[in-house]
């Protein structure tokens, strides 16, 4: 598939909010309530068409708070909280200042996620997050990843903002970088030949 942009997202969050569980539920479509161990980093690809713009991106989850700040060149950052964890929503109050001043892009797109909304005991008001995302100027929508909903709403508001920032087209065609590849090995070996002949 020839792609007109190929974005890296970042995604993280404290622990226990799910975010192997969104990054499984987008790109595969399923879930699993089983914890596994955790790695510190999983990633995986998602080719996706919006407004006839071609798409390809690499989304991360991480574990580690060092790691994300040394994770090159994000187009975007998912952080996630568990509305009935009041503790996980503070994490997120942490972590925003030290995202934008680190990385230099101004601006840099963000969107909380306000997961577990299936259940009954939340901890967090939709007022308090509307008014913490309005002070920070970031996006926000609440969602539960186990029942898939809102999940693909999630990538697409913070795919458009990231667009919005980076309008220009640049052609990606990851075969074509296989047959130019294949292309200087033959020449070579062609002017190996020449050269013992």
């Amino acid at each position: 598939m020839i792609y007109d942009h190929l974005f890296k997202i970042v995604i993280f969050g404290d622990k226990d909010v799910g975010k192997s569980c969104l990054l499984s539920q987008y790109v595969n479509k399923t879930f699993t309530e089983k914890k596994y161990l955790d790695i510190g980093i999983e990633f995986k690809f998602k080719e996706l068409i919006i407004d006839n713009i071609k798409i390809k991106v690499q989304i991360w989850t991480i574990n580690n708070d060092d790691i994300i700040m040394n994770y090159n060149n994000p187009n975007g950052f998912i952080i996630i909280y568990d509305v009935t964890n009041k503790d996980s929503f503070k994490y997120i109050e942490n972590k925003i200042n030290i995202i934008r001043n680190y990385y230099t892009i101004e601006n840099i797109p963000i969107i909380i996620i306000g997961n577990k909304i299936d259940k009954n005991n939340r901890n967090i008001t939709l007022e308090e997050v509307n008014e913490f995302s309005k002070k920070n100027n970031i996006m926000n929508i609440e969602a539960s990843i186990k029942h898939n909903i809102n999940v693909d709403l999630i990538f697409e508001k913070l795919l458009k903002k990231i667009l919005e920032q980076n309008p220009k087209s640049v052609k990606f065609n990851s075969i074509s970088i296989y047959f130019m590849i294949i292309l200087i090995f033959m020449i070579a070996l062609i002017f190996t030949i020449l050269f013992i002949i």
